[in-house]
């Protein structure tokens, strides 16, 4: 029974995905998001962005005081980076932005919109208990390596005592979102390193095939 459960269970691939999108989305994916570096565009000042639990930190190397239009750009910033992640929660960000001549990149929020919805759904074979709590913490470390944007990616899953039985199917619940965050990291890279972002933590919550979130009907 469990090789047939292994047989039945064939997720898109990340590569798929993408794909799929790039036909589908042409004008939506076209509504792009600048990098961080537009606030650069009030003032062209070194400064260190850190996000956490809701709370948006600004400094600057010498300690004065952050331009206005700055802390709005990059509040603004951080909200359409949060819209997308929905049903997940951006926790943790934090982007040191140094000014450059270079143009800013940008990035259309879908694809980080359409790999978090990819992530969210538990697979329809597995026979756990009802009322499971499982998360997926996403962790992602960027850096510029000579102009070339490397991500080093990690997943990590918590979940209730009670489904410690349950080992195959959470070695591959891991292997579904390790595949999609790690693409997701690799594609983006470019985008987040534009930004300055060195850190980006975001927390996944794994839901019931019949969650609402899917179109089903609320228990």
């Amino acid at each position: 029974m469990k090789d047939m459960e292994m047989i039945d269970y064939q997720p898109m691939s990340p590569e798929h995905l993408f794909a799929k999108l790039n036909e589908a989305l042409h004008g939506i994916k076209e509504q792009k998001m600048p990098s961080l570096r537009i606030a650069h565009d009030i003032e062209r000042r070194e400064f260190e962005l850190n996000y956490s639990g809701g709370t948006l930190d600004l400094t600057t190397p010498d300690g004065s005081p952050v331009h206005p239009g700055i802390r709005h750009i990059a509040s603004f910033w951080v909200k359409m980076l949060r819209l997308p992640c929905s049903p997940a929660s951006l926790e943790k960000l934090h982007a040191r932005l140094v000014p450059s001549d270079k143009p800013w990149l940008s990035m259309s929020p879908i694809y980080l919109l359409m790999t978090v919805k990819a992530m969210v759904g538990r697979p329809t074979h597995f026979d756990w208990p009802e009322d499971q709590s499982t998360i997926a913490w996403l962790k992602v470390a960027f850096e510029d390596l000579d102009g070339e944007a490397a991500a080093y990616p990690e997943i990590t899953l918590d979940y209730e005592e009670r489904l410690r039985d349950h080992r195959a199917d959470l070695e591959l619940l891991l292997d579904k979102t390790s595949r999609y965050w790690s693409h997701f990291c690799g594609f983006a890279a470019p985008w987040f390193v534009d930004s300055g972002v060195t850190h980006l933590e975001i927390v996944v919550p794994i839901m019931e095939p019949d969650h609402p979130y899917f179109g089903g009907q609320a228990s």
